[in-house]
């Protein structure tokens, strides 16, 4: 199919909602399976012309937390938490950061993710597997979708409220420990009138 007609909202299709406190891998173990059997593709007839179909995994809309988890990577209050670069937490705000050169690839984390599994069947310590988490960003158990061929960085894109809410709510931390208690009391109300479009 044509990319402009894969971007038609048309051609989109919600799978399922995940209700808060279910567990995502029992809820998606059928749509998986599925899915695995449409990446090989089925035969199908319409209007007695036999046609190959193949689908596969398009993207994947999750929260941040949940966002990592499904990409395989530690959660953003780990240390190298992004899933979409190796930065670590202590460099979270500098802008020297070379992020093109310390992305995660999705090949590169499919090589670190198998020798994680080769420390998990030579039966390592749990000292030495949460090292190795830790080091590389990665959760100790994969991601159910790791099963399909997708690319875990590009098809779970970031979630932009939960991306920049903690760096709003420390920038209003900081604004307010600055303000006088008059002035607090002024932002406040100022910020309650604002105006929002209806």
């Amino acid at each position: 199919m044509p990319l402009q007609l894969r971007k038609q909202l048309k051609n989109h299709f919600v799978l399922s909602f995940m209700p808060f406190g279910g567990e995502f891998d029992d809820m998606m173990k059928p749509i998986v399976d599925e899915i695995k059997n449409l990446e090989r593709g089925i035969l199908i007839t319409i209007n007695g012309q036999k046609l190959w179909l193949t689908a596969a995994l398009g993207v994947v809309t999750a929260d941040l937390p949940q966002g990592n988890d499904l990409a395989s990577t530690k959660r953003h209050g780990g240390n190298k938490g992004c899933r979409s670069c190796l930065v670590p937490k202590e460099q979270l705000t500098d802008f020297s950061f070379d992020i093109k050169l310390n992305a995660r690839y999705h090949h590169i984390t499919d090589e670190k993710i198998e020798e994680l599994n080769i420390l998990v069947q030579e039966s390592a310590s749990q000292k030495t597997i949460s090292k190795y988490c830790t080091k590389h960003g990665l959760r100790k158990h994969p991601s159910i979708l790791d099963q399909l061929t997708w690319n875990r960085h590009l098809q779970v894109p970031q979630d932009a409220y939960h991306a920049v809410a903690g760096k709003i709510q420390r920038l209003m931390e900081c604004t307010f420990s600055i303000l006088k208690p008059d002035g607090e009391v002024a932002f406040i109300n100022y910020w309650k009138n604002l105006e929002t479009p209806a």
